[in-house]
């Protein structure tokens, strides 16, 4: 639980709330995060996954949590958006239609 709660950006008021085989949540505000392992153990998933929040705020979270994962990890860590239907996410893959 003290690697989610690590996980808090600065600023903001959270907590981790759930923490299982290396996946978890933590709620930032009115906002619950999730954190998934990736298809196959690749990489990991932070969604959005409860709650509403201002574009620009929910932006400066997401912002906000890969900066806390650089600090703990390494500033090598990369990050990309992708919809839930992402074909890297197991969804519908375009390409196949």
């Amino acid at each position: 639980m003290k690697d989610l709660r690590d996980l808090v950006p600065d600023g903001f008021k959270g907590e981790a709330v759930n923490y299982g085989q290396g996946e978890g949540q933590i709620r930032i505000e009115n906002t619950e995060w999730g954190f998934y392992c990736g298809p196959d153990g690749a990489g990991y998933s932070i969604v959005l996954e409860e709650g509403s929040v201002d574009f620009d705020r929910a932006v400066a979270m997401a912002a906000g949590i890969l900066t806390q994962i650089r600090k703990k990890w390494g500033t090598d860590i990369s990050a990309q958006v992708e919809g839930t239907l992402s074909s890297t996410l197991g969804g519908w893959d375009t390409a196949a239609h």
